[in-house]
């Protein structure tokens, strides 16, 4: 493989197309995500260094009506890896795209939003942001509840149980629906 010769597998990034659904070969992305997935790099990489992959995710994600499956997987690779120095500078965007996308497709979201859960307890600011965002990030999940959803449902309201009392009534009456035989 053309990724594994290569020794810096950022280099690879050719802009958005890497990213990009309407690409000829969806499985050279796949690949390329796990490939930068199993390489570890992300972490050893200074923002600069992460640039063309930011702007690629970013690209992605807002190119259209549909949440790009390659953009939100390349995302949570960086959620999950980046250093904090990168994380803190980044968080914030990085949170605001994922919210953007919930309601898009919320099984691919879960993952990144569970990933910024794990993550923001380090970052008061990015903590304070996602509780701020409670209901663009509640309201979509109940709407759309699946086993993958209810998880992040509950990692949400056991990490910022303060910040859910707009959204009170709406968990009540997924509760009472649900208990219903």
């Amino acid at each position: 493989s053309k990724m594994a010769a290569n020794n810096n597998p950022l280099d690879l990034i050719d802009s958005f197309s890497l990213l990009s659904q309407d690409g000829d070969d969806l499985d050279i992305d796949e690949d390329y995500i796990g490939y930068l997935q199993e390489s570890h790099d992300i972490r050893r990489r200074s923002e600069k260094e992460l640039k063309p992959l930011i702007s690629a995710i970013n690209s992605a994600l807002n190119s259209g009506s549909s949440a790009s499956p390659i953009g939100l997987k390349a995302l949570n690779l960086l959620i999950d890896q980046s250093s904090d120095e990168v994380f803190e500078a980044n968080g914030k965007q990085w949170a605001t795209l994922v919210i953007s996308q919930v309601g898009k497709n919320i099984d691919l979201c879960c993952p990144l939003i569970d990933s910024l859960l794990k993550r923001a307890p380090d970052s008061a600011e990015i903590s304070k942001y996602l509780a701020s965002q409670t209901s663009g990030i509640i309201s979509p999940i109940i709407a759309n509840l699946s086993a993958e959803s209810l998880r992040t449902l509950v990692h949400f309201l056991s990490t910022y149980p303060g910040s859910c009392g707009g959204q009170i009534n709406p968990l009540k009456k997924l509760c009472i629906e649900n208990l219903r035989p």
